[in-house]
């Protein structure tokens, strides 16, 4: 309850792995299917996408399509409301759930947080594009979207820029 009030309140809410608990009309999704079978997420062209550029950004691996046996554990929302983004096989991986008070619940079909970690501690069972020398933003893209995120619904956001040498300028 506390979950749907933070919403009907008008405030942002992302949640991953959203298998039910009657808050599937709050994200928008009448319903889940949990599977082992998707290895890539594609990002719809909506506006609230905009920022993201390189075809490698539209396209983030979970994994290798080759290594079927170390896919992670995924959920796909089924009749959703509002598509975000897509595995592979075009069935939905991100939904969005509006409100009348301008609420938002976002629900992501995979566990953003073990995916970050995994990729940070070299565990990601290859879920890259290249070994060396390549540009791989699977992690980076799903950072800079909660930066957005955070940014569309927060009216006092702040973020800071990397530190930069050739300027040694932070940005507010």
């Amino acid at each position: 309850m506390a979950l749907r009030r933070h919403v009907e309140e008008g405030r942002t809410l992302i949640a991953t792995q959203v298998l039910g608990g009657g808050v599937q009309d709050l994200f928008g999704f009448e319903s889940t299917v949990e599977s082992r079978s998707h290895h890539s997420i594609i990002f719809e062209d909506v506006p609230t996408l905009e920022w993201i550029s390189d075809p490698n950004e539209r396209t983030v691996l979970l994994g290798q399509p080759e290594l079927s046996t170390n896919w992670t554990g995924t959920q796909t929302h089924e009749k959703a409301q509002q598509i975000l983004a897509r595995f592979e096989d075009g069935s939905a991986a991100m939904v969005k759930g509006d409100n009348e008070a301008g609420g938002s619940a976002y629900a992501l079909g995979f566990d953003l947080g073990f995916f970050i970690m995994r990729a940070h501690n070299d565990r990601n069972d290859q879920g890259y594009r290249a070994y060396a020398n390549g540009y791989e933003p699977s992690v980076d893209v799903w950072l800079r979207w909660l930066k957005e995120v955070y940014r569309e619904h927060e009216p006092l956001a702040i973020t800071m820029a990397p530190y930069r040498m050739a300027g040694n300028l932070l940005r507010l």
